[in-house]
């Protein structure tokens, strides 16, 4: 994290807008270990305070992705409105894929009290009375940002 990136972390937290949760590990996790135990710690920290107003029998949305393509380096700073909205992914890079196939990297937006554990892209246990509602890509989408390989070099 650079510095630039931690003060607005800190100020999302000064604001209110986010918290920062630190786990510790003793016992010498791989990163990808620990993805599954930040998704549970997330989705119970949240069960009782993130709610969305929406039909209540869904407990969750899955929502299937397209990908974008990032060809160059972004500014490490933004100087000015303007430029920030130049620089939105969205708003510059047009090169999308096709929608992801059903299952496939999809995201979900979920009501913390109607799961009952998450996988990485799903909920694999919703709570009796609650159901998951498939988006369809013609309804919505997530774009992802990928990196073209130039990028990460």
């Amino acid at each position: 994290m650079t510095e630039y990136d931690r003060l607005l972390v800190d100020d999302y937290v000064r604001t209110g807008e986010a918290e920062v949760i630190i786990l510790h590990d003793n016992h010498g996790r791989e990163d990808n270990d620990w993805q599954r135990i930040q998704i549970q710690n997330c989705l119970l920290r949240s069960r009782n305070h993130s709610y969305w107003q929406l039909d209540p029998v869904f407990g969750s949305i899955m929502i299937r992705q397209r990908w974008i393509t990032k060809t160059e380096r972004q500014p490490k700073r933004y100087i000015s409105d303007v430029e920030t909205q130049k620089w939105m992914p969205t708003q510059r890079y047009f090169n999308t894929s096709h929608v992801g196939p059903f299952g496939h990297t999809t995201k979900n937006i979920i009501r913390g009290n109607a799961v009952g554990a998450m996988f990485i892209h799903f909920p694999y246990e919703l709570y009796p009375g609650y159901r998951q509602y498939y988006l369809d890509p013609k309804e919505g989408n997530v774009r992802l940002v990928i990196f073209a390989k130039s990028e990460i070099e």
